[in-house]
């Protein structure tokens, strides 16, 4: 619009005015507008947080550039940028070396879709003219669905032991009943189980309380995805 417009022709004619008016050569400075997002993966409905940084081997100077992004993907909730948009021009005051900005962007549809930088023109605060690397940011777009289409199945574990015991046979992760015999006296035994996923989760695990005779240790083995497992630990007192 005329107030976006007139803001970058103000800004930027100063700084060129500046090269004018002093002419000498100076190194060009090296810098980087870089977007990063909360989460790689959404769930249509729900919001993205998407961050852009600007940053300088020296002092900003004044900057203007601009971030695309497919409308029938996104919808842009919030942004403090200058105009509120995805439209980015301002100038330094000779000490930082970056300046970010927070977009936000509600997921409507499945898909994949990238955010990138559109033009550019970005000035040091010696009013040299910078260079610019430039990174693009790939959000994929799930309903909730097919995200949990993708969950992990994987109820196993990996090992079980009790600390200072054996088992009465090898473990197996498809053998779900074991036996530990324990000395008479023995108040509470440690019960060790890793699993075999890193996504799912163990409950039964720890310093467990036991009497003397037979006890049943239920040690639940619960998938990404819900399923869950069940082994059965009976530690014989």
């Amino acid at each position: 619009d005329i107030m976006q417009k007139t803001n970058k022709i103000f800004i930027i004619l100063v700084f060129l005015i500046g090269i004018l008016i002093n002419p000498c050569i100076v190194e060009a400075s090296s810098g980087t507008i870089n977007i990063t997002s909360s989460s790689n993966t959404v769930v249509v409905g729900n919001t993205v947080t998407v961050n852009i940084t600007l940053s300088s081997s020296s002092p900003l100077g004044a900057w203007e550039f601009d971030v695309n992004y497919d409308s029938s993907f996104l919808k842009l909730t919030s942004s403090n940028a200058e105009n509120n948009g995805t439209y980015f021009v301002n100038s330094g005051n000779g000490t930082a070396k970056s300046k970010s900005y927070t977009l936000k962007f509600r997921a409507l549809k499945s898909g994949s879709t990238n955010i990138t930088v559109g033009s550019y023109d970005i000035y040091a605060f010696d009013t040299s003219k910078m260079s610019i690397n430039k990174s693009n940011k790939k959000i994929t777009i799930m309903t909730q669905q097919e995200l949990e289409a993708t969950y992990s199945k994987d109820n196993n574990l990996k090992s079980l032991s009790v600390e200072g015991f054996e088992l009465d046979k090898p473990f197996d992760k498809d053998t779900l009943d074991y036996t530990v015999n324990v000395p008479t006296g023995t108040t509470a035994v440690k019960v060790v189980a890793t699993e075999n996923d890193k996504t799912a989760s163990v409950s039964g695990t720890g310093d467990i309380e036991v009497t003397e005779g037979l006890n049943t240790v239920p040690i639940v083995v619960t998938a990404q995805n819900g399923d869950q497992k069940t082994y059965n630990l009976t530690i014989n007192v």
